[in-house]
């Protein structure tokens, strides 16, 4: 085959991948952690439409202006091609997740060769985790993405360094970096271990302090833009997460967590062969960066599986090559059933699975009704105006967390939601009508129900205008049941 029938190949398999992320992406109806709305759509709403909510750490400095600035992008153009406005992100996340998927398939023949190749992205696209948090926009799917593109140019022969290609992977390192400053693990790791044992070592320290200047110089200019004031979200992130330690206020997790529920909530199936394929392996740097990779995530009392996503491109290469040690015939099979096994829990959690809090921001969007809203829930539990985009107001029950306060002030310390949860009909005597207005539709949860039911009926004129399933359970309890909407007569 030519040259030209190569390349039509490669764009008929890239193609191919952008309509089933596209098509995986539009068919997603449940909600999964706020960041993927708040952190990305909700500053990138507000700098195109001028209206919705930023969090305190948009307030604080502490995030790069450059992902939402991605999302300002999208909204433009989905307002000049008159795509609605929350199809739009989806669609681009679609698009950026195909690269990703594409970009493993590359990295998989360079490694395992074609066969291998094919295993590791039918790994890819047959993963529940892949499918159900792949095409969100978290900035650690896009991370995810970043890292399997950088990993796809890497140099993982010492003795065949391309500068070319090398500057391809530092230069997409970089800004996933940016993005994520903890992605900084991976390439700290790699980097090391590259100029340990290559020859041009002077060459790829050199290239990599003018890629970071530039990069770092850049991402400047973007926050200064967004901020109106030279903002220096690493050094914010360090000082926040790290020597205040605000992040152990959003969940304290065991040492043991991406071990005992982190790698096997991202592998689901393909556990089993993925451990073995590590002990075959030991001795492989794959291995040994996912090994320090996740012992130093470890370290840290905040956790969630989010955090260890960018090494995913990495545990399917290591699938794929289980894969290749069977023997031919079984090969195909033993992927179908591990495949098979994902289907229902991708299905699950993509379709049924906290499916409330998102379609009523759709209800609340298209009844004409809603001229106010009030959410009774802990923070975040919804999307905000990426989904509801309607300038009306609206108001939730915040979480800031204890910025400046004293070790013993934070021990005591009780957010909004905490103070409302502590005590709702204290809240709602001592609050509503002052520092919270009543709306003309008030949503929260069905555990909350009998003890606020009574307290509405008596005090106020709302009655049930409609009902949301949720899921089925849930490890909040004041999140559990259906998701309530009640109605000022």
């Amino acid at each position: 085959m030519g040259k030209q029938g190569r390349e039509g190949v490669k764009w008929g398999l890239f193609l191919s991948l952008a309509v089933l992320r596209v098509l995986n992406s539009l068919s997603i109806r449940t909600f999964f952690q706020p960041d993927e709305y708040w952190q990305s759509l909700e500053p990138g709403h507000i700098g195109v439409f001028g209206y919705g909510f930023k969090t305190w750490e948009w307030r604080e400095g502490l995030r790069s202006a450059a992902h939402p600035k991605l999302y300002e992008a999208v909204y433009v153009a989905s307002e000049w091609l008159g795509v609605d406005v929350v199809m739009g992100p989806k669609v681009f996340q679609g698009v950026v997740a195909a690269v990703g998927d594409y970009q493993l398939f590359r990295l998989g023949q360079r490694i395992l060769g074609g066969e291998g190749a094919w295993y590791a992205l039918i790994a890819s696209l047959g993963s529940a985790f892949n499918w159900f948090c792949m095409t969100r926009t978290f900035s650690n799917s896009l991370e995810m993405v970043l890292t399997t593109v950088a990993l796809a140019y890497w140099p993982w022969n010492s003795n065949l360094v391309n500068l070319r290609h090398l500057t391809v992977a530092l230069s997409v390192a970089s800004v996933s970096c940016i993005f994520r400053p903890t992605n900084g693990l991976i390439w700290m790791f790699l980097g090391t271990n590259l100029v340990a044992r290559a020859n041009c070592r002077a060459k790829i320290i050199l290239l990599t302090v003018v890629i970071g200047i530039v990069s770092l110089s850049v991402n400047f200019l973007v926050d200064y833009s967004y901020y109106g004031e030279p903002t220096f979200p690493l050094i914010k992130f360090l000082e926040f997460n790290v020597v205040q330690s605000l992040s152990e206020f959003y969940g304290v997790s065991p040492s043991h967590y991406y071990l005992s529920q982190g790698i096997p909530i991202l592998m689901i199936s393909y556990l089993p062969l993925v451990l073995w394929e590590m002990w075959q392996s030991r001795r492989s740097v794959v291995v040994w960066l996912v090994l320090f990779t996740i012992g130093t995530y470890s370290l840290l009392a905040h956790k969630e599986v989010r955090f260890i996503y960018p090494l995913m491109p990495l545990l399917h290469l290591l699938l794929a090559r289980s894969i290749l040690r069977f023997k031919i015939p079984n090969r195909k099979r033993v992927m179908a059933w591990l495949v098979a096994i994902n289907v229902p829990v991708a299905f699950y959690f993509t379709q049924y699975h906290q499916r409330g809090v998102v379609d009523v921001m759709q209800y609340l969007r298209q009844d004409p009704s809603v001229s106010s809203v009030g959410f009774l829930m802990p923070c975040h539990s919804t999307p905000w105006q990426a989904h509801l985009h309607r300038d009306i107001p609206a108001w939730f029950l915040t979480c800031e967390p204890p910025i400046g306060f004293t070790p013993e002030a934070k021990r005591s310390y009780l957010d909004i939601a905490d103070q409302f949860y502590d005590n709702p009909i204290g809240f709602l005597d001592q609050h509503m009508g002052v520092d919270y207005q009543w709306p003309s539709h008030l949503a929260f949860f069905e555990a909350l129900e009998d003890t606020i039911k009574p307290y509405l009926q008596e005090h106020t004129s709302y009655e049930l205008d409609t009902r949301f399933f949720n899921s089925h359970f849930h490890d909040d309890h004041r999140r559990k049941g259906d998701v309530l909407v009640y109605k000022w007569k």
